[in-house]
């Protein structure tokens, strides 16, 4: 991995760790899934016009199954990964817990990876992925404790994100990145609108001070169009399985992100044994790429 495909990595990292504590700003004045549609629909304002830059410029001609693919990938992302995150950090007690939990997507993407883009998945790779699943699995245990529906959550945000992850990857030779991100956001954030239109969940933040909108934009430009504008660059760059690194440097960063955000200084032997266990598994995955010297295997 290069010098700017790493950059792409550090930043989503550093965006996606401070979602969590960023949202956990809001919990209890906003329902979970409006506060999922705001974000994205903000986002979306920003990577909308990108997408259809592109298509204009690229001059492509997507297909009705181009287009179902794009809000199918739109409904694992918005509506169910990120809709059951955002539930669970609400419950939680813990937003850095449930950020460690939710890194277990790195694990089930090289494990998609392998399965559905055919990207090699060598001794050390599994090695470094054992090491996470461990950790992922001790933050869970730990955090299990306090609340079970949260975990379960978490967990489940994660298999809908990785899904997410390899599905996007796999398009990528007809579809580019900000098509792909563009129209299955905006696609995903529509129709969430209607489950929230139909279920009549207000859209209304109780406090609409100054500090909310702070947090508003910065979950909807800095986290979603940004962030995932970024991820996305990292896996087309470098393969799914190099941007899965981005949720092994996340849990690192979640315990920093919630004092500087939240004040959260709890995490107990639990946190800090699952954080050391993903720490090992991502430095072996970097030193196994800097050994190698070869470029990333393509889809």
């Amino acid at each position: 991995m290069n010098k700017k495909n790493f950059l792409y990595v550090l930043f989503t990292a550093v965006a996606f760790a401070a979602m969590e504590p960023a949202s956990k700003l809001l919990a209890g004045q906003v329902d979970p899934l409006a506060l999922t549609f705001l974000r994205f629909l903000i986002g979306s304002l920003l990577l909308l016009p990108m997408a259809v830059r592109t298509i204009r410029k690229q001059r492509l001609a997507l297909s009705c199954r181009d287009l179902l693919g794009l809000a199918a990938r739109g409904i694992l992302c918005v509506c169910i990964s990120m809709g059951f995150l955002q539930a669970a950090v609400f419950s939680a007690n813990s937003a850095a817990m449930i950020a460690v939990i939710f890194s277990a997507n790195s694990v089930m993407t090289a494990a998609f990876a392998a399965w559905l883009l055919q990207e090699r998945l060598t001794r050390r790779r599994a090695a470094a992925l054992a090491l996470c699943m461990v950790g992922v699995a001790v933050g869970g245990g730990g955090a299990a404790a306090e609340n079970v529906w949260s975990v379960l959550l978490a967990f489940l945000a994660a298999a809908a994100m990785s899904l997410f992850t390899v599905l996007g990857k796999r398009a990528l030779g007809r579809i580019p990145t900000s098509v792909q991100i563009g129209l299955s956001f905006s696609i995903g954030t529509a129709l969430l609108g209607l489950v929230l239109a139909a279920a009549g969940i207000p859209l209304s933040v109780q406090t609409l001070d100054v500090r909310s909108v702070g947090v508003l934009l910065f979950l909807g430009v800095v986290v979603t169009g940004l962030g995932y504008l970024s991820y996305f660059k990292a896996m087309e760059k470098a393969g799914a399985f190099m941007a899965s690194l981005v949720f092994f440097i996340k849990p690192v960063l979640a315990p920093l992100m919630s004092l500087l955000i939240l004040g959260e200084a709890r995490g107990g032997a639990a946190l800090y044994a699952a954080l050391a266990l993903v720490m090992a598994g991502s430095t072996l995955l970097w030193e196994g790429k800097e050994r190698t010297g070869r470029r990333p295997e393509k889809a």
